[in-house]
């Protein structure tokens, strides 16, 4: 054992002399620090530099929050103008989109920009065919097409057109009141608001249903706006014995499928009856098939016969 430590805790003098030197270097990476502390006081934060650039960003901000406030109620009042600006007073006539002037696409309450893309188009060889083609004008809003499409008037000469040429829309002063049982399709596009499409519409529906028995049935066809009928009213007249009836009790199932109020369920139970009970003594018969309803049997009623 004793051999064992001084083997390993016996110095030479050179190994010594170098733990001598390790111990000063280590006292003095300790002390000198302390004596240089003492010495040198240490610099005492800049507290007056650090509150003014607090006060700087405060103002820099405050000034920031006001040019926003400022900024956003330019741009409120702005808009305001610009939807005033943009609301134009329009006078509706009715036109050929061929042939009327940029003036007049102004009075119709388009926009000068959208009117001028309209005149480059034609003057490049566009042309509309039917009313509908004004909805593919790009910028003309929605609601200007929907107000707008009634009133077109396209003449139906060759498909060449010179500013000069004149048209002949439909005279509606001339026409008081109209039978809409026996009207054609011009005399229907006389009315306020009834284009071609429209008519077309009316005309279909009055030859399924046989004619109409009341002036509000024609506000059952297809697509047309309550607005729109309530403005052609007191423009339409029925005169009596217009209506065409069904014999329900020589009318196939094909037949009777087709007109507009009977369809396919209550042929069905036509023709059921009928190979039940035999042939209808009274149009009032038909009260007794499941599913007619009071309502329903009013409207029918005007279209079927036993005779």
């Amino acid at each position: 054992m004793k051999d064992f430590l001084k083997a390993y805790f016996t110095f030479t003098k050179k190994e010594r002399l170098g733990v001598g030197i390790i111990l000063i270097l280590i006292l003095c990476g300790v002390i000198i620090p302390m004596i240089i502390q003492t010495i040198i006081p240490p610099e005492k934060n800049n507290n007056i530099a650090f509150k003014s650039e607090i006060d700087s960003f405060k103002i820099n901000r405050d000034k920031t929050v006001l040019n926003n406030k400022y900024y956003s109620e330019k741009t409120k009042n702005y808009s305001k103008k610009e939807v005033a600006s943009n609301h134009v007073k329009s006078t509706l006539f009715y036109f050929d989109p061929n042939l009327i002037s940029l003036e007049d696409w102004l009075k119709l309450g388009v926009k000068e920009k959208t009117a001028s893309t309209i005149k480059k188009y034609i003057s490049k060889g566009g042309h509309f065919y039917k009313p509908e083609d004004i909805s593919k004008i790009y910028g003309l809003h929605e609601n200007d097409i929907k107000r707008l499409i009634p009133f077109v008037r396209i003449a139906t000469t060759s498909k060449s057109y010179t500013n000069t040429q004149k048209l002949e829309y439909p005279k509606k002063n001339l026409i008081s009141t109209i039978n809409i049982n026996t009207a054609d399709s011009q005399s229907l596009q006389s009315l306020p608001g009834i284009g071609p499409s429209y008519s077309k519409r009316i005309i279909n529906f009055r030859n399924k249903l046989g004619g109409f028995y009341s002036i509000d049935q024609v506000a059952e066809t297809y697509g047309l706006p309550d607005s729109t009928f309530q403005k052609v009213r007191s423009r339409i007249f029925l005169s009596d014995g217009n209506v065409k009836k069904i014999n329900i009790n020589t009318a196939t199932y094909d037949e009777l499928k087709v007109h507009p109020y009977i369809r396919t369920q209550l042929a069905n139970l036509i023709i059921q009856y009928k190979k039940q009970h035999g042939s209808f003594n009274h149009v009032t018969d038909l009260k007794n098939l499941m599913g007619i309803t009071d309502q329903l049997y009013i409207k029918i009623e005007h279209y079927l016969s036993v005779d």
